[in-house]
């Protein structure tokens, strides 16, 4: 009789061991890319996934800033070296990218795309520029590099990543934004890593950054019906 996986007690080191096996299959699916590497998107699948922001080959939603990260934690895990590597390869071909004002224009301002299949994803710049799938994600990892490593090179381009993104802010009266969608996935996911620039470099222009933005969110709340906003 098979055995019963559902039921078994896990304990610590079998989690260990089951994302080791998940490594494995990981590694098979890696290509080189200038700096370091990429992973295949969705290996397994005839679907092609090329015009859907979800699934672009850097996200840290489903691309290599993800998996740079999955390995990341897999080295604090069991402490072995090969795991680390693997994250510096990620980061090193993110950090060959252009991640300037440049993104982030280019997106906000295409026209809408037609309406087709996930069309509702399409027409949201908002998460395409966002923490998921734009360059602040790949600056997350960037940044939990440093923390392991402690290499200037990280935290230098974690700055750069910010700066491209104060850069491409838009100005209103009641503060800055970039695309209008509030949710984590959007903008909102900007504070958090304006928040970490500020603590990693003591540069009030990011924690300047974040509170504007923050003005600006206060003024899209509504009142709810039983109270709060």
């Amino acid at each position: 009789m098979a055995r019963n996986l559902l039921f078994h007690h896990y304990g610590a080191q079998d989690y260990v061991k089951i994302a080791e096996q998940a490594a494995k299959w990981i590694k098979t699916t890696e290509l080189p890319a200038p700096g370091g590497k990429v992973w295949e998107q969705s290996p397994d699948s005839d679907e092609d996934f090329s015009d859907y922001p979800m699934l672009t080959p850097t996200a840290l939603y489903g691309g290599s800033a993800g998996i740079g990260l999955f390995y990341l934690r897999l080295y604090q895990a069991t402490g072995k070296e090969a795991y680390l590597e693997e994250a510096r390869a990620a980061a090193g071909h993110l950090m060959t990218l252009d991640v300037g004002e440049g993104f982030y224009q280019k997106i906000l301002g295409r026209k809408k795309e037609r309406k087709d299949k996930l069309v509702h994803v399409k027409n949201m710049p908002g998460w395409e520029i966002g923490f998921y799938n734009g360059p602040t994600g790949w600056a997350y990892l960037a940044r939990k590099l440093y923390d392991v490593t402690g290499e200037e090179r990280y935290k230098a381009y974690v700055l750069k990543v910010m700066d491209g993104l104060l850069a491409a802010a838009r100005q209103s009266e009641d503060g800055i934004y970039w695309s209008g969608q509030n949710d984590l996935c959007g903008d909102a996911g900007f504070v958090i890593h304006l928040i970490s620039a500020w603590e990693l470099s003591g540069d009030g222009k990011y924690l300047d950054a974040a509170k504007s933005f923050g003005d600006f969110l206060l003024t899209k709340a509504a009142p709810a019906p039983r109270g709060g906003r």
